[in-house]
């Protein structure tokens, strides 16, 4: 499982003869970033600043700009970041539901083993306690006493011991399992905007999908990207851009419900699951979100103008049986329509 990972990773960066010149600008603008940035030419930072210009991972490239945005890209973030990515591989390579399959059967024999343990020995000690009470022969009361209850106190002593470190290995494998857990919600999470991220929303959405082809019921989703968020950026900072995201974020967290879902799929771009909705209710939805989204003024510290905030969109529903590829770029197009058109608008793929 982990060699076919890192044989994964290694095919990222191959080059075949497609490519070649591709991968040579974007290795020119890798070490662009880094001279720009004045940080050391070691295979990390080119492996970091080649994520953030080729884009191939637009979550990993979105924390690598974060760090640069914020001036934390230093040596231990760097490798942070490094490891981080590296892990995602082996992470993806292992069967994490198998892993936690597995935990989980051997949390409930150790505790099957600990309680019919306890259930033994209050037996063998009440059959001892028992046993003592009654006038034995001489001999016989003399091997119970010499033989017997000290090779049991033994074992009663041996079991103690055997139980508090088979305890003490289910309070690490439970820690163990509630790691696995984590990491696994945190490989799905966007770090800046704590909604899903582009690998949160590929699993959300392969579960809608799939619920939609059983019901055979309408399934939906529009794409929004943010007008002329670069200008936002250079104007007030990206800082200011972040929190901007955030915002956004919340406020199509706040204006979904029920089973809707809302991620963040790149780095001004984020994307609203809508089940059991069909494209006329869709562009109804995206044009209420757009509006709201207008309709609200930003206050940006030290500044007297308030920031206007407009979104474009695009609407796209499941045509039963495509792959979600097919579904996100009928969307996509759709949005590009919408931003060629004016921006500020909404746009859907009939």
């Amino acid at each position: 499982m982990q060699t076919d990972a890192f044989k994964k990773l290694v095919n990222r960066y191959r080059a075949n003869n497609s490519s070649k010149l591709d991968s040579k600008v974007m290795a020119e603008k890798a070490l662009k970033e880094i001279k720009q940035l004045a940080l050391p030419a070691t295979p990390i930072y080119f492996t970091l600043m080649y994520e953030v210009v080729s884009q191939i991972d637009p979550d990993l490239a979105n924390s690598i700009q974060d760090a640069i945005n914020t001036n934390t890209l230093n040596n231990s973030k760097a490798e942070e970041l490094f490891i981080g990515f590296l892990t995602q591989y082996i992470y993806n390579g292992l069967p994490p539901e198998e892993v936690e399959s597995i935990l989980n059967t051997l949390l409930e024999e150790i505790s099957s083993w600990l309680h019919q343990s306890k259930i033994n020995e209050k037996i063998l000690t009440s059959e001892i306690t028992l046993l003592s009470q009654e006038k034995l022969p001489t001999h016989v009361a003399e091997q119970v006493n010499n033989k017997i209850l000290p090779t049991l106190q033994n074992f009663f002593n041996a079991n103690d011991s055997l139980k508090k470190q088979v305890e003490d290995s289910s309070l690490e494998i439970t820690q163990l399992k509630n790691e696995l857990q984590h990491a696994r919600n945190e490989a799905k999470t966007d770090a800046l905007t704590n909604i899903p991220n582009r690998r949160g929303f590929n699993e959300i959405i392969a579960c809608m999908m799939n619920e939609a082809d059983l019901k055979n019921t309408p399934f939906s989703i529009i794409i929004l990207d943010i007008d002329f968020f670069k200008f936002i950026n250079d104007e007030f900072g990206h800082l200011i851009g972040d929190s901007v995201l955030r915002y956004l974020a919340k406020q199509l967290n706040e204006e979904t419900k029920g089973k809707d879902a809302v991620a963040r799929i790149g780095g001004e771009e984020f994307v609203v699951l809508l089940p059991n909705t069909n494209y006329e209710n869709a562009i109804n939805v995206a044009n209420n979100l757009r509006q709201k989204i207008e309709d609200n003024r930003l206050k940006v510290k030290n500044q007297n103008a308030k920031l206007k905030l407009t979104v474009s969109a695009g609407v796209a529903t499941y045509d039963f049986n495509e792959s979600s590829d097919e579904l996100l770029n009928r969307a996509d197009q759709a949005l590009y329509k919408a931003k060629n058109s004016g921006r500020n608008k909404v746009c859907g793929a009939e």
